[in-house]
């Protein structure tokens, strides 16, 4: 099915080659990669994956260009393909983090500015407040 898209030395079957990948020492980058491929369970760390994310866009653009930034001899058209797709997942990622760190922002805000408009009303509705917050908390 998929042999097609495969390198002819890959096997196609995933246990064969989880197998190969065991025998092979693997570079920082493979590395990156193969774990990008792995689904993780759990929360999110997206500082991390931001992190990883650019460590593995540095090491493809190493591989690809040399240091005056002209691109190596022998490069191909799918190590620019590579480096330009791991480039828009992390923008995608980082983009995405950002909205989040903007959002956490705003309710920051809110929350500060609730807090302190309770502070100002008298102990009864500060009561009154915390209750139904309490309930609708649960």
């Amino acid at each position: 099915m998929f042999s097609d898209s495969l390198d002819a030395n890959l096997p196609a079957d995933t246990d064969d080659l989880i197998t190969e990948l065991t025998q092979r020492t693997l570079n920082p980058t493979q590395k990156l990669r193969v774990k990008a491929l792995v689904p993780q369970e759990g929360a999110l760390d997206i500082h991390n994956e931001i992190e990883e994310q650019y460590v593995l866009i540095q090491s493809l653009r190493a591989e690809i260009l040399n240091p005056n930034s002209s691109l190596r001899a022998g490069v191909e058209v799918k190590d620019l393909q590579a480096i330009l797709g791991q480039f828009n997942s992390f923008m995608t990622l980082y983009l995405r983090a950002m909205e989040r760190l903007d959002r956490d922002r705003q309710l920051s805000a809110i929350e500060s500015a609730i807090t302190k408009a309770i502070s100002a009303c008298p102990k009864e509705v500060q009561d009154i407040y915390l209750e139904v917050l309490k309930e609708n908390l649960h």
